[in-house]
């Protein structure tokens, strides 16, 4: 099988899928979608190592998993494996905000049926048992619709084939290495907590190895600001395949080329019980890494360039217990999920205009169960305060409590 047509293949599979890894028996990655706002590119690696040394993962079994301290990302983010053949595994993540309690890896099906026991304690017993109940069964139809191509399914779990395929692709990253500057460079950044986060790029050939590290040391301990090894380290590795143009090649081929240096309980290592940084240190990381990749290829390069992280500020609107994300980037406004509560007049917009040199949204609570406002991510200097006000009010603190008839002003400039 050509490796053209094998790629063909894992794109059939995998496209349903918007954040997901496939990889083989022993672990090695053969393909990975990134396409969600939060990345887990290793993260998912990580939980899938997990499961399979402490639970021996069968085709036909479902496993889920969302502890941030134990592989996870986030308690709401839901981390799923399946074994769609004995060579074949999936993995892929989904947002549920109705959870909000840690999921060590737990069997939801074994041999195709649902764990009964697994499933008392962990959905019927939940208050919102009905919609918990839908969101699991069709997590379960998405991966039996998958594991149902069964000729697909055989084709890509051929080890052959699989070998091949990663040939390949070490070959096509070692061409787009060759392609950029090597060297190093070094860049840091003061966090809210008035540590350093040091980073230092490398690129490399050694006896005909190509070879990329990325050095953390001399980053500070983490004391109350930190996130996991995995999640910084996926972040990174999305930095890199995009700037080498891989993202379609993304395997453990191209892993294997990456070397991450992390100290440990560092800023950048140490995981957080709720994964409460993980989205901002993440980012910061990344921005990081780009500076540096940027630098180093620069014809103008200039060791004296210091590192200004872009703003950036994210928003979680909760409403009727789901959170809605509002998302500020430079000229980049998401705002996913707000013509639904609209539509079912949670909230009424009183303002919303975008102009060349910025962003205004106002509106008002309509409904109680509408209840917080809160930051989930603050780069570069963005003042709160001069942003968002509740009632002409700023915001005091990092939450704040909505009541109906609350008017609520964002005012993001650019």
């Amino acid at each position: 099988m050509s490796a053209a047509y094998y790629q063909y293949q894992l794109h059939q599979l995998i496209q349903p899928f918007p954040s997901c890894s496939l990889v083989s028996a022993d672990g090695a990655l053969l393909a990975s979608n990134d396409l969600s706002r939060e990345i887990l590119t290793t993260t998912r690696l990580v939980a899938f190592q997990i499961v399979k040394k402490y639970l021996n993962p069968k085709p036909l079994d479902l496993f889920v998993m969302n502890d941030p301290e134990n592989g996870g990302y986030s308690l709401s983010k839901l981390i799923f494996v399946a074994a769609i053949d004995a060579n074949l595994y999936l993995i892929w993540d989904e947002t549920n905000n109705l959870i909000d309690f840690k999921i060590p890896p737990t069997p939801l099906y074994e041999k195709n049926v649902k764990n009964s026991f697994v499933w008392k304690a962990l959905v019927e017993n939940n208050e919102n048992s009905a919609e918990l109940a839908s969101f699991f069964e069709n997590e379960k139809m998405k991966v039996d619709v998958a594991a149902r191509q069964s000729e697909l399914v055989k084709n890509l779990a051929l080890p052959k084939s699989q070998s091949h395929w990663l040939k390949a692709t070490q070959e096509i990253f070692e061409q787009q290495f060759s392609n950029k500057a090597m060297g190093s460079f070094d860049g840091q950044f003061k966090t809210p907590t008035n540590q350093l986060l040091k980073l230092k790029y490398t690129a490399e050939e050694k006896q005909n190895i190509k070879l990329i590290s990325l050095d953390f040391t001399n980053t500070g301990l983490g004391t109350t600001y930190h996130a996991a090894s995995h999640v910084v380290e996926s972040g990174l590795v999305q930095k890199l395949v995009q700037f080498y143009q891989v993202e379609k090649f993304l395997t453990q081929s191209i892993l294997d080329k990456i070397k991450i240096i992390l100290p440990p309980k560092s800023i950048a290592s140490k995981a957080h019980p709720t994964g409460r940084y993980n989205q901002e240190i993440q980012t910061t990381c990344g921005q990081l890494c780009q500076h540096n990749l940027t630098q180093l290829n620069s014809q103008l390069r200039k060791s004296a360039v210091s590192f200004e992280i872009d703003s950036e500020l994210c928003l979680e609107l909760k409403a009727h217990g789901k959170n809605f994300n509002l998302q500020f980037q430079g000229k980049t406004i998401l705002l996913p999920g707000f013509e639904q509560l609209i539509q079912d007049q949670f909230i009424k917009i009183s303002r919303m205009q975008k102009t060349d040199h910025g962003f205004q949204l106002q509106f008002r609570i309509l409904k109680t169960e509408v209840e917080h406002l809160k930051i989930t991510t603050r780069l570069g200097g963005v003042k709160t305060d001069e942003v968002i006000t509740v009632n002409d009010s700023a915001l005091g603190s990092e939450l704040v409590k909505l009541q109906t008839g609350d008017e609520v002003s964002l005012k993001w400039m650019y």
